[in-house]
Protein backbone atom coordinates (compact mmCIF):
# COMPACT_ATOMS: atom_id res chain seq x y z
CA UNK A 1 0.00 0.00 0.00
CA UNK A 2 1.32 3.44 -0.91
CA UNK A 3 1.54 6.08 1.76
CA UNK A 4 0.24 9.57 1.16
CA UNK A 5 3.86 10.73 1.02
CA UNK A 6 4.63 8.26 -1.78
CA UNK A 7 1.51 9.36 -3.67
CA UNK A 8 2.42 13.04 -3.25
CA UNK A 9 5.94 12.34 -4.44
CA UNK A 10 4.56 10.56 -7.51
CA UNK A 11 2.32 13.53 -8.32
CA UNK A 12 5.20 15.98 -7.94
CA UNK A 13 7.35 13.82 -10.21
CA UNK A 14 4.61 13.63 -12.84
CA UNK A 15 4.08 17.39 -12.77
CA UNK A 16 7.83 18.02 -13.12
CA UNK A 17 8.05 15.59 -16.04
CA UNK A 18 5.09 17.24 -17.77
CA UNK A 19 6.62 20.69 -17.34
CA UNK A 20 9.98 19.45 -18.67
CA UNK A 21 8.25 17.96 -21.71
CA UNK A 22 6.39 21.22 -22.36
CA UNK A 23 9.61 23.23 -22.07
CA UNK A 24 11.18 20.84 -24.57
CA UNK A 25 8.23 21.56 -26.88
CA UNK A 26 8.91 25.30 -26.46
CA UNK A 27 12.55 24.72 -27.42
CA UNK A 28 11.55 22.69 -30.49
CA UNK A 29 8.95 25.27 -31.57
CA UNK A 30 11.60 27.98 -31.25
CA UNK A 31 14.00 25.99 -33.44
CA UNK A 32 11.25 25.50 -36.03
CA UNK A 33 10.54 29.23 -36.01
CA UNK A 34 14.21 29.87 -36.74
CA UNK A 35 14.04 27.39 -39.64
CA UNK A 36 10.84 28.99 -40.96
CA UNK A 37 12.42 32.43 -40.73
CA UNK A 38 15.29 31.16 -42.87
CA UNK A 39 12.84 30.22 -45.64
CA UNK A 40 11.49 33.76 -45.70
CA UNK A 41 7.93 32.61 -46.45
CA UNK A 42 5.50 34.71 -44.40
CA UNK A 43 2.95 31.91 -44.02
CA UNK A 44 5.63 29.56 -42.64
CA UNK A 45 6.83 32.22 -40.24
CA UNK A 46 3.34 33.10 -39.01
CA UNK A 47 2.45 29.45 -38.47
CA UNK A 48 5.68 28.82 -36.57
CA UNK A 49 5.15 31.94 -34.44
CA UNK A 50 1.65 30.76 -33.55
CA UNK A 51 2.87 27.25 -32.65
CA UNK A 52 5.59 28.75 -30.46
CA UNK A 53 3.07 30.93 -28.64
CA UNK A 54 0.77 27.95 -28.10
CA UNK A 55 3.73 25.99 -26.68
CA UNK A 56 4.63 28.87 -24.34
CA UNK A 57 0.99 29.13 -23.24
CA UNK A 58 0.92 25.40 -22.44
CA UNK A 59 4.14 25.70 -20.45
CA UNK A 60 2.69 28.63 -18.50
CA UNK A 61 -0.48 26.61 -17.85
CA UNK A 62 1.80 23.96 -16.31
CA UNK A 63 3.29 26.63 -14.00
CA UNK A 64 6.57 27.04 -15.87
CA UNK A 65 8.26 30.24 -14.74
CA UNK A 66 9.26 32.91 -17.22
CA UNK A 67 12.88 32.17 -16.36
CA UNK A 68 12.42 28.52 -17.39
CA UNK A 69 10.74 29.59 -20.61
CA UNK A 70 13.51 32.09 -21.25
CA UNK A 71 16.09 29.35 -20.75
CA UNK A 72 14.25 27.17 -23.28
CA UNK A 73 14.28 30.07 -25.75
CA UNK A 74 17.85 31.15 -25.01
CA UNK A 75 16.76 34.60 -23.79
CA UNK A 76 16.40 36.37 -20.45
CA UNK A 77 13.14 35.84 -18.55
CA UNK A 78 12.13 39.45 -19.09
CA UNK A 79 12.55 39.08 -22.84
CA UNK A 80 10.50 35.88 -22.81
CA UNK A 81 7.77 37.68 -20.88
CA UNK A 82 7.78 40.71 -23.20
CA UNK A 83 7.52 38.55 -26.33
CA UNK A 84 5.06 35.94 -25.11
CA UNK A 85 2.93 37.45 -22.34
CA UNK A 86 -0.11 37.73 -24.61
CA UNK A 87 -1.77 34.37 -25.09
CA UNK A 88 -2.34 32.95 -28.56
CA UNK A 89 -5.75 33.40 -30.09
CA UNK A 90 -7.69 30.18 -29.79
CA UNK A 91 -8.51 28.39 -33.01
CA UNK A 92 -12.26 28.18 -33.58
CA UNK A 93 -13.57 24.70 -32.98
Amino acid sequence: MLSSTDTSRDVVTQVAQKKAALLSTVRTAHERLAAATATGRPSDIQGAQHRLQVAVDAARDADAAWGEIGDALGVARGNAYQRHRHRAARDPE
